[in-house]
């Protein structure tokens, strides 16, 4: 192959998101939809993110059965695909002895945990009653750890503290709506999850991240932009007018977001760039039927021309989502 005249085009990016930083930050990021306990979990097989999962609770019947009306995100994310065994699930929490019972029998062999379960009890005095209430909590708590790490070791899954960088992600996104309330927070929140995943791409100039999304609000695939296999070192990341050309080899974030799902049959996809010609044409053949996109640099091109009559005579929506500047922060302690 020859050679680049630029070495600086022919290098992978230097600050990209290592995966193991970016499956936690997905888990912490998908923490965020939760509007009670800030717990996420992500599962990821081949190095893929099959699904992600979050807090909630599944009654509007106040807090006097509130803690039984929790729905852990590790259960959430197994029930949101239905091919995790084998699987790694990132945690942003030490998993409960429930989940660690699900995470067994779905075949999780391996479980990445950021923190234990610290939360606060709350003070309600010093009086000796209430110390002996707090004390069987404790004991509670402490044998419901032991039964959790028994079931990991007995059911042979690997279990570690997430030791990688813990320093905060600044995720930026421009959206379309201009009140933090609205319903369409989660449209934002995909857009996210998009902007996120671009971060992982090792193109020293474009970073694009797709995030694919069923009508029930779940997210089914992600993918950036990579080379064949992720095997950067393997190519050119160069733009000159020969074969040392980028564009003869990368693979876009649309076209693996898409392999990397099982079924995007009416699904929407957030995109950080309006996909061009060679990605409209899997998008169409696979049932995409929304697209939402931040940035559209390439308008005017004859390949974004060509990409916006296929995707419109197909009848897939196009939206702009490009007005309100924000940034979503991720926050790993």
């Amino acid at each position: 192959m020859a050679s680049s005249s630029s070495d600086d085009a022919k290098r992978a990016r230097q600050l990209f998101m290592e995966d193991n930083t970016y499956f936690m930050a997905l888990a912490l990021l998908s923490g965020q939809r939760s509007t009670d306990k800030k717990a996420g979990a992500c599962i990821v097989k081949d190095n893929k993110v099959i699904a992600v999962g979050y807090h909630q609770v599944l009654s509007s019947g106040g807090d006097e059965y509130k803690c039984h009306c929790e729905y852990h995100a590790e259960i959430d994310a197994i029930m949101n695909c239905a091919h995790v065994h084998g699987g790694t699930m990132f945690v942003t929490e030490f998993p409960c002895n429930e989940c660690v019972k699900v995470i067994v029998q779905a075949g999780i062999v391996r479980v990445v945990y950021l923190s234990e379960d610290n939360e606060d009890n709350e003070d309600n005095g010093d009086n000796e009653d209430n110390k002996d209430n707090e004390d069987n909590k404790d004991n509670k708590d402490k044998m419901k750890k032991d039964a959790a790490e028994k079931m990991l070791k007995e059911g042979n899954v690997g279990c570690e503290k997430y030791e990688g960088p813990k320093d905060d992600i600044c995720v930026g996104i421009t959206h379309t709506f201009e009140d933090p309330e609205e319903t369409e927070n989660s449209m934002k929140h995909f857009m996210a999850v998009a902007v996120l995943t671009s971060m992982k791409s090792r193109d020293p100039r474009t970073q694009v991240g797709a995030c694919i999304v069923r009508d029930d609000k779940v997210i089914v695939a992600v993918g950036h932009n990579q080379m064949p296999r992720d095997e950067a070192e393997k190519y050119t990341w160069g733009r000159d007018r020969n074969q040392d050309n980028k564009h003869l080899y990368v693979c876009h974030a649309e076209l693996n977001a898409i392999l990397s799902s099982t079924d995007s049959r009416g699904c929407t996809i957030y995109v950080t760039h309006f996909p061009c010609n060679e990605c409209a044409k899997p998008l169409i053949r696979a049932g995409i039927k929304k697209v939402f996109y931040m940035s559209n640099p390439y308008w005017k091109n004859d390949e974004i021309k060509a990409s916006r009559r296929m995707l419109k005579e197909e009848g897939i929506e196009l939206v702009s989502f490009n007005k309100v500047k924000e940034d979503i922060v991720i926050k790993f302690h």
